[in-house]
């Protein structure tokens, strides 16, 4: 009964999802939005300033905006079945109904054929009469099922580095555009018109103007994703939170409250 091996087999499938609907999202940024507009120099960089679209600094910013929507997703679905822990019964819910030794070893072996996924609750139930069995302790029992709370915490939370990371990340990418698209911006400062008349002062301008858009559209960009991933982040982590924290009152109602000391 591994909740990591679920993690394992069911994760890698969701990034492939968001690489997929990264790449959806930039064909269709190349089909709806004309090259030369102001929105799509901010959103994807049509005219590829660097790089060939959509091998650009944008076109990589949507790429790990999308992988880390996909893997809030999996979280969030991967909290769901927590939930289904929840509904589905698996301890005795009355409560002036005590659990002995015999109930106890019944709870046991439904957990173990009833689920064909493991979920937090039968997860926690599983490791305390582990425990149970084997010490005939109802403190050493607690013990474990406090340990097994922090257990499952710990591996929530882990479950939302990568998200943390391209929180950080996006921004650290907009940063790195900004400064090419400011060196750029040089080089064109770097190498005025040779005949000072209007038109070609114009172009000039407009060419340096253009690259030091380039430069703060990334980084505008970066801001504004990277808020988006943070409010998502916020969620999933309360959603996740919720959910354990149900999980844990129910098995302390339902078991721990009630599991009878064996040797009384």
């Amino acid at each position: 009964m591994n909740l990591k091996s679920l993690e394992e087999r069911d994760r890698p499938i969701f990034l492939v999802i968001g690489a997929a609907a990264a790449s959806i999202f930039l064909m269709l940024g190349l089909v709806m939005f004309d090259r030369e507009s102001r929105t799509s120099a901010l959103l994807f960089d049509l005219t590829g300033k660097l790089g060939v679209y959509p091998f650009t600094v944008q076109g990589f910013m949507w790429l790990v905006f999308f992988l880390a929507l996909a893997d809030a997703i999996y979280i969030y679905l991967f909290i769901g079945k927590d939930k289904a822990g929840l509904r589905a019964h698996l301890l005795p819910e009355e409560k002036t109904k005590m659990i002995s030794n015999q109930t106890a070893k019944n709870i046991y072996s439904s957990i173990s054929t009833r689920l064909e996924t493991p979920s937090a609750v039968s997860f926690l139930v599983a490791k305390t009469l582990d425990q149970f069995f084997v010490s005939r302790s109802l403190s050493r029992a607690n013990e474990v099922f406090d340990n097994s709370v922090r257990l499952l915490s710990d591996r929530n939370d882990l479950k939302l580095s990568f998200i943390r990371y391209v929180a950080w990340l996006l921004p650290t990418i907009g940063f790195i555009g900004t400064v090419i698209g400011i060196s750029l911006a040089l080089v064109v400062a770097a190498e005025p018109p040779m005949e000072m008349n209007s038109v070609s002062m114009r172009d000039w301008m407009s060419a340096l103007t253009g690259e030091l858009g380039y430069a703060f559209d990334t980084t505008l960009l970066a801001l504004a994703q990277s808020a988006i991933i943070v409010f998502v982040q916020s969620q999933v982590q309360a959603h996740s939170e919720r959910v354990l924290i149900d999980c844990e009152e129910y098995c302390l109602d339902n078991l721990i409250n009630k599991l009878l000391d064996p040797r009384v």
